[in-house]
């Protein structure tokens, strides 16, 4: 007798949209970003199965985490399918966030080898003097960059979810908005990284609110400090708003929490506006107070919580989860 016909599965980041779990404190966890240009196809494992020397892929991802940072490939959308090599890749490292002072460089380089070995541990104490003296190609740039996952043979819902998103606003926004590899949670698909606040985001399937994210007020090229930078309203959600990478996952929930709660009341928080300092966690609940740099404090509780129902990515069996959710403290 026939097999009866399987039903597909429901991508993963379906099944997630219809979660009610807020996006808070999701983030990859990274004092520095660093984003090196790979043309060609990527695999599952892209610092190692692309057309990267797969030592020198590797060194790049240890390094940059060990310090403290996270790596990524990107490319632009017409060099998917692109074989030529050797080629001036390019480069942004981005740091300062710890600081308060966040800063993007970007530069070319020929040489993938020179790049997997850059001071990361400079970069992940915000001291772009020392990077740029090590790295004198690297030069600051004062336009932010947003970085989409599109990677497929990780997860089916990156590229079809944030595939669309990246071929239909890069020609606006040529050389800053670029393909990227992982960035962590593809159940969130398609997820983004903004360079250089490290800001997570998810589910971004609105292009409208794109140009945005890359503009001020103004419709000009981010500020030249990126000290003004701000998220438009409309992904200042617990649904879209992921978190800051050099925050620890529950001071990026509580964070996030008050932004949320400022933007549905109409009022634009910059990014380097909010502060938080936590307490020790209990039964998996930590205390946070967010302070704004106009005075005002919230304390509040960041509970976790886990779910069991769901994958985390296309085909897979279902995971635990865990999910912020944050509170007034009483």
């Amino acid at each position: 007798m026939a097999e009866p016909p399987t039903t597909p599965q429901t991508p993963c980041s379906i099944q997630w949209d219809k979660a009610t779990d807020p996006a808070w404190g999701t983030t990859s966890p990274a004092l520095f970003w660093i984003a090196m240009e790979q043309r060609g196809p990527w695999g599952r494992k892209a610092f190692t199965q692309s057309r990267l020397d797969p030592t020198i892929g590797q060194t790049l991802e240890k390094n940059a985490e060990t310090a403290g940072g996270r790596a990524l490939l990107i490319r632009q959308p017409s060099a998917a399918r692109e074989t030529a090599t050797p080629y001036p890749r390019h480069v942004f490292l981005s740091g300062g966030m710890t600081q308060g002072t966040p800063w993007l460089l970007h530069g070319t380089h020929p040489d993938p080898a020179v790049i997997a070995n850059l001071p990361f541990e400079a970069a992940a104490a915000g001291d772009i003097n020392a990077v740029r003296e090590h790295a004198p190609w690297l030069t600051p740039t004062h336009a932010s960059i947003l970085l989409i996952c599109t990677n497929s043979k990780r997860d089916q819902c990156c590229a079809k979810r944030g595939r669309p998103i990246v071929d239909t606003t890069s020609p606006h926004f040529p050389e800053r908005i670029w393909d990227c590899t992982h960035t962590g949670g593809h159940r969130f698909a398609p997820t983004a990284i903004v360079l250089p606040h490290g800001l997570g985001l998810a589910r971004l399937n609105d292009t409208h609110t794109i140009p945005q994210l890359l503009t001020d007020t103004s419709g000009n090229p981010s500020d030249t400090t990126f000290t003004t930078a701000t998220t438009p309203h409309t992904l200042t959600t617990s649904y879209h708003l992921r978190g800051l990478s050099h925050l620890p996952a529950a001071e990026q929930a509580a964070d996030a929490y008050i932004r949320t709660h400022l933007a549905s009341t109409n009022e634009t928080t910059p990014i380097l506006a909010l502060t938080t300092t936590a307490d020790a966690t209990e039964e998996r609940t930590t205390p946070v107070t967010v302070t704004h740099t106009d005075g005002r404090t919230w304390n509040l509780l960041v509970r976790q919580t886990d779910r069991h129902d769901l994958p985390a990515s296309c085909g897979g069996a279902p995971i635990t989860a865990t999910a912020h959710h944050v509170e007034p403290a009483t």
